[in-house]
């Protein structure tokens, strides 16, 4: 429907009859069209539509209308901070769609404000503005959940708030920690900070539970299957998103009873069991890391167990036999229709499965009377009676036959390899046994096979192997044609059989076994031509030439596996399993053979390693029997490569774990790896190994020795020796020292692997604390800023960190002031951090940076007590600029309505703009000039809380005052260059009041008022003519250029009358009046 104009089309179904298949099929059209243009299309229709069919009667227009809000809020694709902004437009509507007695709409209403709360929930998390918004949804909670439990609600608006449930408790509990791994579609209460002003985790998670436990009675006590089957579902998504509710949902399914289902057939509740189950088997497959793995496990199993309880006990009412045997009257009950035995005689019961076939038989015989039993079986013994005496049938030789036919053949190439070379001599095939002697057999024994040579040897193996290439062409040709005839197939090889065929041909065959090895060195040292018992010469060929006719025999072999690794890995994993087999049983009865497996395996791994997928190559060498030496080199390698990394992650974590012999060295290459310079690889490495901190063992000791090792390194100074186990401790992408100045992307790799596992154990950040003092300035620097992440996931309650930073070392604080910094910047602190700043106060006599990050929460009697010690820590550098003008941020309130009279101020805990400006040019004397003019320059910095009706009414105070800060006119000189506008006002009125003020009594005041006039000329020079003599004159002295613009001044004000403004001519020169 390209090129369609919604309005237009719009326009049309609206002029169609209402309620018409016509217009039906217009609006429908006009739907899939709206799907497939821009949101904002749509939105914009709906803007303009939705008020004026509000509130109408039902009708066709109006259901298409609201199921298009729901497509635009649920389905249109868009941004999750459009969609939201968008959704909030809605949420008036929908609320009243609920009070509908239409289900369709009340359905609709749930379903839309389903997907909108988890939205308004992130937003008023960051929002505080949103309040409004909050309790419109607590409201519409509070009505869905009424819906829930009403006996007479509708089985579709019943189901639709299921699903408006299942999302409340997502929101109502903790998801993951780590703000990495938070999806904005998916909010929940670690979204929402601990110091919120309406949304309280503790309580929103106390009615979280609440309607977990609504939902679960529900579950238990439900009579419909389909509210059954649709509980089971959302708790199967729950257990899914939420790690902490896993243990509630296998727990709810395991004590659920079909006690309440009376009604319902045998098929729903297994059904629902079968739901059941498959939500456990999805939750432990997707989590195969989940911590209650071994309970859904066994979860699994009590369901299995109650599902067959259930069949076998009759526990269903339909499941119990529909008629009694006999009624209180003592009457015999209705007999039942009997069954055409053609229909019967007809059905292939073999089509059934054994229980199935048991249950027809036990409610069968329920239905047949005891006296029918009786007599049933007594006339049946009357019959086999009647015929006369049965003949004996011998049933062993039933048995045997059956056996004999039944019987698959016995494959000889399953027959354990080493029992091959233990047959010494050939064993006699008959032997003589008492009471036998006529056959004639006595002593026969079979000959001895006809020696023969490693040629032939190789000739009757070429042979086979092309036998064996045509069956299984033809055999497969034959499946391919006739894929349903089982019965022909039976007893004939597989494909399978043929490959293995293959495989011990080519390794067992020509010089690979002990007799050959033999002839091949008699061969060697012979030159002579033996004959055979046939009396045939055969020639025999010298050893070398034997070993390349084997040699290309496994070359034809490697080549056509690695045609097609992909599909063709097993055939690889058993040609290499017989090898490595082979060449043990070799070496025990001939020290000197030559050994094949090393080689191939070598070959066969270089080769797949671009030829293959992760899944195909992981599989391959975890199933060889012997890893060789290149192997963890070749992994290394795999892990540089961004497309091939996550295959060499997925050998070495099974290698780690189930391979005993190789643990340590492919452990160790996983910590190497975690101090790659690749960036993915590092990641990579981390990631499978924090798998197995903290209780799986001895990985988790490794990997904490480890990561110690790194972050010490970042001590050891530049000039200090070495040995070489200290050198080579950390592998081999690890420079010996670390490089001065730091280097980032170097420092990142000593320490990502300990701050990634420092989220799950803040332990791992206990090394950094220890040696912080010692490292390097440069590499403390990059050590803080790749802290920020890992600190941030940690979070500021965790009891570890919070001891770290209340007993930090000596010469740390710059680490500890940087956690702190993180868990303070753009947000207030944590009652943990109020309380652990406290203590290093009192206890430890920490310096004042560290009230910093309190002072917000103090009094304005404190914060203005503490306010000099702050300012004091200003040393010119830009990260103490930083923090300030973040405290500054956190201590002033911003007020709504000010003028240039007076600032109004709130009774508050925090101090107003013009206090905060006024504090500061007070303690010019207690923290000297230059830090108070840093710290007032900050505050100019901050013009959305220092406007200029703010500085207007700070000058006005200092002009109102009895003296002047000696940083007033600075201020006055900043202020008029941050707003141009208050030139005029400090040209006329601040200079006019400083000369009532006498500022020239002041040396470095009156230099200021003089830079002032200068910048604001010429509207000051009204003001300087109100100077006196002397003054002005000292003024022209040093800025002569004002003396000239003066005069110009003057002139034009004076005109031609020397005698007026006398005193000015005097001072500005003779020669303005000759000019006049």
């Amino acid at each position: 429907m390209a090129g369609v104009d919604p309005l237009a089309t719009l326009r049309h179904a609206w002029s169609l009859p209402a309620d018409s298949p016509e217009q039906a099929n217009v609006l429908s059209g006009l739907r899939a069209t709206l799907e497939t243009v821009p949101p904002n299309i749509p939105v914009l229709l709906l803007n303009n539509l939705l008020p004026s069919f509000q509130h109408q009667p039902d009708s066709l227009f109006k259901q298409w209308l609201f199921d298009l809000v729901w497509y635009v809020v649920c389905r249109a694709p868009m941004n999750v901070e459009e969609r939201t902004i968008i959704a909030l437009n809605y949420v008036d509507p929908m609320r009243e769609l609920l009070a509908d007695a239409n289900p369709f709409y009340m359905k609709l209403a749930i379903q839309t404000l389903g997907a909108i709360y988890p939205q308004v929930f992130r937003i008023c998390c960051t929002d505080y503005s949103q309040l409004v918004h909050w309790n419109k949804m607590v409201e519409v909670r509070m009505r869905v959940m009424e819906y829930n439990v009403h006996p007479t609600t509708p089985l579709g608006v019943r189901l639709a708030s299921i699903k408006f449930l299942q999302r409340v408790i997502l929101v109502h509990s903790r998801g993951p920690s780590d703000p990495r791994l938070h999806n904005p579609n998916d909010p929940h209460l670690a979204f929402c900070p601990d110091n919120h002003p309406f949304l309280n985790p503790v309580a929103l998670k106390a009615e979280g539970h609440k309607v977990t436990e609504q939902c679960l009675l529900t579950f238990w006590n439900n009579r419909s299957p389909d509210v059954i089957t649709a509980m089971v579902q959302s708790f199967g998504i729950i257990a899914k998103l939420r790690q902490e509710l896993v243990e509630f949902v296998y727990t709810a399914f395991v004590e659920w009873k079909p006690a309440h289902l009376l009604g319902d057939s045998l098929t729903a509740v297994r059904s629902i069991y079968k739901t059941m189950r498959i939500a456990l088997v999805h939750l432990n497959r997707t989590q195969p890391q989940g911590r209650y793995r071994a309970q859904v496990d066994d979860a699994i199993r009590k369901l299995d167990t109650k599902l067959q309880e259930v069949l076998a006990h009759g526990d269903i009412k339909r499941l119990k036999p529909g008629l009694d045997s006999v009624d209180a009257t003592g009457t015999t009950p209705k007999k039942h229709r009997p069954v055409d035995p053609t229909i019967l005689a007809n059905f292939d019961f073999s089509t059934l499965s054994n229980d199935i076939l048991a249950e027809i038989v036990v409610e069968s015989l329920k239905l047949v009377t005891e006296e029918h039993l009786d007599a049933a079986i007594q006339a049946w013994k009357s019959s086999r009676t009647a015929d006369g005496p049965s003949t004996p049938v011998p049933v062993q030789d039933e048995i045997m036959e059956e056996v004999v036919v039944k019987s698959e053949p016995i494959d000889p190439l399953i027959m354990d390899m080493e029992e091959d070379l233990q047959l010494e001599a050939p064993r006699p095939i008959l032997e003589m046994e008492p009471g036998n002697e006529e056959m004639g057999v006595t002593g026969f024994k079979l000959p001895r096979p006809r020696p023969m040579s490693v040629k032939q040897r190789l000739l009757l193996v070429d042979s086979c192997l092309q036998r064996v290439q045509k069956r299984g062409h033809d055999h497969a040709v034959q499946h391919k044609a006739s894929p349903g005839r089982l019965s022909e197939q039976k007893g004939k090889p597989t494909p399978e059989m043929w490959t293995l065929l293959l495989v011990r041909m080519i390794t067992r065959g020509a010089t690979s076994s002990v007799g050959a090895i033999e002839e091949a060195e008699e061969e060697e040292d012979s030159n002579t031509n033996d004959e055979s018992n046939d009396g045939a010469v055969v020639s025999k060929p010298n050893k070398n030439t034997a070993l390349e006719q084997e040699y290309r025999m496994r070359r034809m072999l490697f080549e056509y596996v690695m045609g097609d690794f992909i599909s063709r890995y097993q055939i690889a994993t058993l040609w290499l399993n017989e090898e490595w087999n082979n060449d043990r049983i070799l070496l025990k009865k001939h020290p000197t053979a030559r050994i094949n497996y090393d080689y191939w395996v070598k070959e066969v791994l270089l080769a797949a390693a671009d030829r293959s997928d992760k899944e195909s190559f992981s599989t391959f060498v975890l199933d060889l029997p012997e890893l060789s030496e290149g192997l963890f080199d070749l992994l290394r390698d795999l892990a540089a490569d961004k497309a091939r990394m996550p295959t060499a992650m997925v050998i070495l974590r099974p290698l780690v774990e189930l391979r005993v012999p190789v643990r340590e060295e492919a452990l160790s290459v996983l910590l190497e790896l975690m101090t790659h310079p690749a960036a993915d690889t590092r990641k990579g490495a981390i990631h499978t190994v924090r798998r197995w901190w903290p209780d799986i063992q001895p990985m988790a000791t490794r990997i904490r020795a480890y990561t110690t090792r790194c972050l010490e390194r970042l001590a050891i100074p530049s000039d200090e020796e070495m040995d070489e186990d200290t050198k080579n401790a950390l592998g081999r992408y690890l420079p010996e020292r670390v490089t001065v100045p730091a280097d980032k992307n170097e420092v990142t790799q000593y320490l990502e692997g300990s701050l990634a596992l420092s989220v799950k154990d803040p332990s791992f950040l206990e090394p950094l604390f220890r040696t912080f003092s010692t490292i390097d300035p440069t590499v403390q620097e990059a050590v803080q800023d790749l802290l920020v992440r890992p600190i941030q996931a940690i979070g500021p309650n965790n009891p570890k960190l919070l001891e770290y930073l209340k007993t930090y070392p000596e010469g740390s604080e710059t680490l500890v002031l940087k956690i702190l910094n993180v868990f303070t910047e753009g947000t207030r602190p944590a009652a943990s951090i109020i309380n652990l700043v406290k203590s290093l106060l009192a206890d430890r006599g920490a310096d004042a940076r560290f009230l910093m990050f309190i002072i917000s929460e103090m009094d304005k009697a404190e914060i203005i007590r503490h306010l000099p010690k702050l300012v004091g820590t200003l040393n010119g550098t830009p990260e103490r600029r930083v923090l300030l003008r973040q405290m500054f941020t956190s201590i002033v309130e911003v007020t709504q309505h000010t003028n240039t009279n007076q600032v109004r101020e709130g009774q508050t805990k925090l101090l107003a703009p013009k206090e905060l400006m006024i504090q500061l040019h007070d303690m010019e004397q207690e923290v000297g000039l230059r830090k108070a003019k840093e710290a007032i320059s900050i505050c100019f910095n901050l013009p959305e809380i220092f406007r200029s009706e703010v500085l207007v009414s700070v000058m006005q105070h200092y002009l109102d005052a009895k003296a002047l800060p000696m940083l007033f006119v600075w201020t006055v000189l900043q202020a008029v260059a941050t707003y141009k506008h208050l030139t005029a006002w400090v040209s006329t009125n601040l200079l006019s009041r400083l000369i009532t003020k006498k500022v020239w009594t002041n040396q470095q005041l009156w230099d200021g008022f003089i830079l002032c006039a200068e910048r604001t000329e010429p509207n000051s020079f009204d003001a300087l003519l109100q100077l006196p003599k002397e003054q002005l004159r000292d003024l022209v002295e040093k800025r002569p250029a004002m003396k000239v613009k003066l005069r110009e001044y003057l002139t034009k004000r004076a005109g031609k009358s020397k005698a007026r403004n006398g005193v000015y001519w005097e001072v500005l020169g003779e020669d303005v009046a000759t000019t006049a």
